[in-house]
């Protein structure tokens, strides 16, 4: 799915989800991916709208079991990284992590520098912005 005829007011509003609700990371060695996590369905059926990707549901794990949680995912190499590009833009909490995950991508396997950018984005994960 290309992302370019998406209007910037959908690119803001999925890149607010995904602040606020996703994760950007390396799955595995090599795979590019994001989720998010979520009880509300019709928001992540519009994040599949707008991006593509896949939705299923989630086994809760130490929430209220009355509602579903879903989770709405891209793990796909070429397609995710199409999706942060076109949402890096507008990520404020997430846009360093996406940028870490565009680095990795442009390193050889197995290389020193990719080994690198994984670190880094490790380091992202473990800030605490608690003041």
């Amino acid at each position: 799915m290309e992302h370019a005829g998406l209007k910037p007011t959908d690119l803001a509003w999925a890149a607010g989800i995904v602040d606020g609700e996703g994760c950007v990371y390396i799955r595995g060695q090599s795979s590019p991916a994001l989720a998010v996590e979520n009880t509300s369905y019709p928001m992540l059926r519009r994040l599949h709208e707008l991006l593509g990707g896949r939705i299923r549901p989630r086994p809760r794990k130490d929430r209220d079991k009355n509602l579903t949680c879903w989770e709405w995912y891209s793990y796909a190499g070429r397609p995710c990284l199409r999706i942060l590009r076109a949402l890096r833009p507008y990520l404020v909490v997430k846009g360093a992590q996406a940028d870490a995950v565009l680095e990795y991508q442009t390193y050889p396997p197995h290389s020193q520098a990719r080994r690198a950018s994984l670190e880094k984005l490790a380091a992202l994960k473990r800030i605490d912005y608690g003041e």
